[in-house]
C-alpha cells in the first residue's frame, strides 16, 4: 500500500530522458510519466491532473524541481478507500540521476476530500459487533445516528451532532459531541458517551496508503477535508523501494 508515493519516485525516471530542450518540455515529460503511474501507484481515478515546476531548465537537468503538485478525482486507493478528490504537493523534490533514487524532498503535503459514508465503511469494518451508524455532514455538523443498546438490547435511534478533532498524536481523527436529542427530548450523558466510544477513533492515518500525520479536519461541502504533513523520514525510504 505504501508504494503509493513512487508516484514521486517516478520522477527519476524522467531525469535521463531530459536531454535538450527548453524548461516547459521538461516539465510536460515529467508529468506525463506520473500521470501514466498513478493508476499503479495510487490507485484508478476518474481523473488526474498533475503539474511540475522547475525553477529552470538546468535545475531540471540536475534533478532539481521546484514544485509536484497532483490532483485526482474519484480516487479508489490501493487499499480500497474512495476519495471523493485528493491532492498531494511536494516542494523542493531532488533526484539522483545516477541511481534514478529520490535524494531530498523538504516538504510533502495532502488534502483528501471523503463521504461520509466512506468513514461510516471503516468503523464498520473496525467494530463489526457493534449496532450501525449512520454519518451525516450538515454543514459544519457531523451528525451521528445509531441505535444504543441496554443489556444488549437494541433501543431508539438517536441523533448526536457534534464536530471532528484531530487527536494530538496527529493519527486519529475524533468525533467531539456537542448536542444530542430523542426528538426533542435531550438525552443523558451516560448515551452520548456509549455513542462517542463506538465512533471513535472515527479514522486513523493507518487506514491511508501514505504514512501521513493529520494537521486539520474540517468539514467542506458535504465531505470531511483531512489536511495531513506526508512524514518525509517515512517517505524517503518508500520513495526509493525497488
Amino acid at each position: 500500500m505504501q508504494r503509493s508515493f513512487v508516484v514521486l519516485a517516478c520522477i527519476a525516471g524522467l531525469v535521463t530522458a531530459m536531454s535538450t530542450g527548453c524548461r516547459r518540455p521538461v516539465e510536460k515529460t515529467a508529468e506525463r510519466i506520473i500521470k501514466e503511474r498513478l493508476p499503479i501507484v495510487l490507485g484508478t481515478a476518474k481523473s488526474y491532473e498533475v503539474s511540475v515546476e522547475s525553477a529552470s531548465m538546468g535545475a531540471g537537468m540536475r534533478g532539481r524541481l521546484r514544485h509536484v503538485s497532483v490532483f485526482g478525482r474519484g480516487v479508489a486507493l490501493t487499499n480500497g478507500m474512495i476519495l471523493d478528490r485528493v491532492m498531494i504537493e511536494a516542494s523542493d523534490v531532488s533526484v539522483d540521476r545516477k541511481s534514478a533514487s529520490i535524494d531530498g524532498v523538504r516538504s510533502s503535503t495532502m488534502n483528501a476530500w471523503l463521504d461520509a459514508r466512506e468513514v461510516e465503511a471503516i468503523i464498520r469494518k473496525r467494530r463489526p459487533d457493534l449496532p450501525p451508524v449512520n454519518l451525516t455532514v450538515v454543514g459544519e455538523t457531523l451528525q451521528v445516528r445509531t441505535v444504543p443498546r441496554v443489556l444488549g438490547f437494541p433501543t431508539v435511534t438517536v441523533a448526536i451532532d457534534g464536530s471532528l478533532v484531530v487527536a494530538k498524536s496527529g493519527r486519529e481523527l475524533h468525533f467531539q459531541p456537542k448536542t444530542a436529542r430523542l426528538g426533542v427530548v435531550p438525552i443523558p450523558d451516560s448515551v452520548v458517551g456509549y455513542v462517542a466510544d463506538i465512533v471513535n477513533p472515527v479514522a486513523e492515518m493507518t487506514a491511508f496508503p501514505v504514512p501521513m500525520l493529520a494537521r486539520s479536519v474540517s468539514l467542506d461541502g458535504g465531505f470531511i477535508r483531512i489536511g495531513a504533513e506526508l512524514t518525509v523520514e517515512e517517505l524517503l525510504p518508500i520513495l526509493n523501494k525497488r
